[in-house]
């Protein structure tokens, strides 16, 4: 049932990765600067600013780079065989 779970938990990432890969690591950034800012809050300090960030993201190679990461990964047989996606 884990397997099961951890497997539907991928095809989700990947598929909204997929639709839209600028808004997707849009929403990853977003969340992460939610846990900062949780994060700064408790111990009282600064925290890095990743909403700039995004910019990078929407350089016209990160496309293209992303795409033949992951075809790559699928290619070696790291998808599923090995587990590290």
């Amino acid at each position: 049932m884990e397997r099961l779970e951890v497997s539907r938990k991928r095809h989700a990432f990947f598929l909204a990765f997929s639709h839209s890969p600028v808004d997707f690591i849009r929403m990853v950034l977003d969340s992460q600067q939610r846990d900062l800012e949780v994060m700064r809050d408790e111990r009282g300090g600064g925290y890095v600013d990743l909403i700039d960030k995004d910019k990078y993201f929407m350089q016209p190679w990160v496309q293209d780079a992303v795409c033949k990461y992951l075809h790559r990964r699928i290619a070696t047989g790291y998808a599923e065989g090995a587990g590290y996606l």
